[in-house]
């Protein structure tokens, strides 16, 4: 079954904008617009243990790292959510250490 690209953030507690990663042994449910990130750091060797988009809340938007350090994640909010309405060419995401 292919997956379609979610047209907007989901609410917190929705699984139907997750894309199953197997991570450690197991497999875990990423939220699709930050999924390409918790990918790389794991192919590059840097663990994690938890994600959260923010669901539109950037506050929130973090990825936890298995040796405790937090990665804030800033810029990433899909423009055709209408969340991020500053800049209407900014898709890209930004990951502050």
């Amino acid at each position: 079954m292919a997956m379609t690209k979610p047209e907007k953030c989901c609410p917190r507690g929705s699984y139907e904008c997750t894309v199953p990663m197997p991570i450690n042994g197991r497999v875990h449910g990423i939220d699709y617009c930050i999924a390409d990130l918790v990918a790389a750091l794991n192919a590059a060797g840097i663990s994690t243990v938890a994600s959260c988009c923010g669901h539109g809340n950037e506050s929130i938007a973090r990825i936890s790292l298995e040796d405790g350090r937090e990665l804030s994640i800033t810029g990433h909010t899909p423009v055709h959510s209408g969340l991020n309405t500053a800049d209407p060419d900014d898709d890209v995401s930004v990951i502050s250490i």
